[in-house]
């Protein structure tokens, strides 16, 4: 696959993945089922009830499908789960039939197509790597605070209180794709060159993440961890808290 800047009367230096083959749509439907299955599992482990999964779709391809596979049911019954899969099968199929007739195809980053027409302009062509290929951690030469962080990119939040604490940016990335195994692997870098804090900035809904990275930090050794929750603390979260307490873990809540 690759990636696009567009531009035409109606759209304006738009970045899009292009897929000009069958081999493409292989590599985005395998993309797409994974991110897909991610949102699947960050939903049920989350302690929100299924009445309230709609609050937890995120802004992007696997969250369109989620949203669609959610309204859907609400609407004519049914589970969501085997709805979104059965939504999915039927996009990456209708891509698939347009390839068949000859077109290439545009997507965008909450997962609409369309065909590519002789009105568009395409250029800044550059190969993708999808976010499960990529380097998805980062730590500094002088790091003392490592982010964990689900998703592909650092919310702003987390940029700024890095700079509040004059620390250079240290992070983990699509954390859902790392095992215990793995963090503990990174953690131990991290305090090789210094690094001593886990900071998370968290709603907090997916508390059974919360016990596998903790345990992570617990095996490493790491003894400080600083959670900010931006939707509030609840119980299962105290819990949590006293966990890390518990394995003589120091938790500063902000």
């Amino acid at each position: 696959m690759k990636t696009v800047t567009v531009n035409s009367w109606w759209l304006e230096n738009v970045d899009f993945i292009l897929i000009e083959n069958v081999e493409d749509l292989k590599s985005y439907a395998a993309m797409e089922n994974s991110d897909v299955e991610d949102a699947m599992v960050r939903m049920m482990r989350s302690d929100e009830g299924i009445e309230r999964w709609d609050h937890l779709v995120t802004n992007d391809s696997a969250g369109g499908i989620m949203a669609a596979a959610i309204n859907k049911v609400k609407v004519a019954g049914g589970a969501i789960i085997p709805e979104a899969s059965a939504l999915l099968n039927q996009k990456i199929h209708n891509m698939l039939l347009q390839l068949m007739d000859g077109e290439q195809l545009l997507v965008n980053h909450v997962g609409g197509w369309q065909p590519v027409n002789d009105k568009m302009t395409l250029t800044n062509i550059r190969t993708f790597t999808p976010a499960a290929d990529l380097s998805c951690y980062v730590i500094a030469e002088n790091a003392s605070i490592i982010n964990l962080e689900n998703d592909p990119k650092l919310e702003q939040r987390v940029i700024d209180y890095f700079d509040e604490n004059d620390a250079e940016l240290s992070y983990v990335l699509n954390l859902r794709r790392f095992d215990k195994t793995d963090l503990v692997i990174i953690f131990n870098e991290f305090i090789d060159v210094g690094g001593d804090t886990v900071y998370v900035y968290t709603t907090g809904m997916d508390v059974q993440q919360m016990y596998d990275y903790s345990d992570a930090i617990i095996e490493s050794g790491l003894k400080n961890v600083i959670f900010e929750f931006n939707a509030g603390i609840s119980d299962s979260h105290k819990k949590v808290i006293q966990y890390l307490k518990d394995a003589e873990v120091f938790v500063e809540i902000r």
